[in-house]
């Protein structure tokens, strides 16, 4: 297995000889990522914690494949993860490139660029499982998990014109009459509590 720190200096180094400053930067090695090659997260003022994928320190992975993820990583360190993969951040990276034009710095790469040979097996996503339908637009809140709103739908209101919810099935087992006056009920009821 590559030497993180080690790879990871040599690119500090690249950033430092050309003035570009990327903060206080710890790095670590991220056995769990299948879909990500490396993510840089804010831990306070100018302390970011740097994780690269494992499958890019492999022996038989090409250097250049783990050192343009790692300095993806220390531009985004270094515009202080603000503007995501536009602004500042490009403007980070084509200096970057211009300096040493070996990386290839981009906001994604597909596992060819990196060298491998296996195809891209989408992760199983978790299906939404609960459904919900504002009586007063229609509009749609679905959920994977069981949070607050699931707990108690009534507590809540829709954002676009304060209509309340009920189950995706009632709502659609209610002709629009039907709708209008549940929903005047509940809201009616929840301004007299």
């Amino acid at each position: 297995m590559k030497d993180l720190q080690k790879l990871a200096g040599e690119c500090m180094s690249q950033l430092d000889r050309i003035g570009i400053k990327y903060g206080t930067v710890r790095f670590s090695v991220n056995t769990r990522a299948k879909k990500r090659w490396g993510q840089c997260i804010v831990r306070g003022a100018g302390v970011y914690d740097i994780n690269i994928s494992a499958r890019l320190l492999g022996d038989n992975v090409d250097d250049m494949a783990a050192k343009n993820t790692i300095m993806h990583e220390l531009v985004h360190a270094a515009d202080g993860c603000r503007s995501g993969h536009r602004g500042r951040w490009l403007a980070i990276a084509a200096a970057v490139m211009k300096a040493y034009p070996g990386y290839d710095i981009k906001r994604t790469t597909s596992n060819a660029e990196k060298g491998f040979d296996e195809e891209y097996v989408p992760s199983k996503r978790l299906e939404y499982k609960y459904f919900y339908r504002c009586l007063g637009c229609g509009a749609e809140a679905k959920y994977k998990k069981a949070g607050r709103f699931i707990k108690n739908p009534g507590a809540y209101v829709c954002i676009k014109c304060r209509g309340k919810f009920v189950t995706a099935e009632e709502y659609d087992s209610l002709t629009p009459a039907q709708r209008a006056a549940l929903n005047r009920a509940l809201i009616a009821g929840m301004t007299r509590k």
